[in-house]
């Protein structure tokens, strides 16, 4: 299922408890992959990455590169509910 970047924040920050830090170096910054580089200046839709029958979102510690990786199909459930929310 598509997402912008938005909505990719929104239901992470929905399902995150409290302050999410890198578990390597507790940096709190992080950077959402799209495509197969980063998003610099926040505008571009998050791809995610595919791997066999599986797609994935990434983001990166933007201090020491760290990347958490979290499956398509929990962001894709949240969007459906919250599109049938919607009707």
């Amino acid at each position: 299922m598509a997402a912008t970047r938005d909505e990719f924040v929104e239901f992470f920050n929905e399902k995150k408890k409290g302050v999410y830090a890198c578990p390597v170096c507790a940096h709190t910054g992080l950077g959402l992959h799209v495509g197969l580089g980063m998003d610099g200046d926040g505008t571009a839709p998050p791809h995610p990455m595919v791997i066999g029958a599986y797609e994935f979102y990434m983001m990166s510690c933007t201090n020491c590169g760290f990347t958490s990786t979290f499956a398509a199909s929990p962001f894709d459930d949240w969007k459906a509910k919250k599109a049938e929310g919607k009707k």
